[in-house]
């Protein structure tokens, strides 16, 4: 890396931000604006056609939905004073006990395999198709590495 840059030096395959060029997408042919970002905002059944002709990569937002799909979160879960999940109407106690069923399979998914709801969930997201790159956040060493034996799954 001489220059100092890590993608020219070839450190990425593919590279992505939120926002992009309407004359890029435009390229892809009629409609391909509307369709990235159906497919960014996750409306219309997820239509991401428009970013896979494109040859886009996608880093999805918050993979691990904020923490709740790490199996960590219940309806009983106090949030921390000042976490801005508590503002989040998703993570309403009301919500994470709506969602539970969800995580309960998750759960269960992750047991069967010797893993963790977080590994599954990333596992999940890898699947489906192989430009998306989910970087979920951390701040522990341990977490880092589990979540990147997601792969293997």
């Amino acid at each position: 890396m001489s220059n100092g840059n890590f993608a020219s030096s070839g450190g990425t395959h593919h590279s992505t931000h939120r926002r992009f060029s309407l004359h890029q997408s435009r390229s892809a042919g009629d409609g391909a604006a509307e369709r990235i970002l159906a497919g960014v905002a996750g409306a219309g059944g997820g239509d991401y056609s428009a970013i896979e002709e494109l040859g886009i990569g996608m880093v999805p937002y918050s993979p691990l939905g904020k923490g709740f799909l790490t199996g960590k979160m219940d309806e009983k879960t106090e949030l921390a004073k000042g976490d801005f999940r508590d503002t989040l109407p998703g993570f309403t106690p009301e919500a994470r006990k709506a969602n539970q069923e969800l995580m309960e399979l998750l759960g269960s998914m992750a047991r069967r395999k010797g893993r963790r709801p977080a590994q599954i969930s990333l596992a999940w997201l890898l699947a489906q198709k192989p430009w998306m790159a989910p970087i979920p956040g951390t701040t522990k060493l341990s977490r880092l590495e589990e979540n990147i034996r997601a792969v293997n799954i």
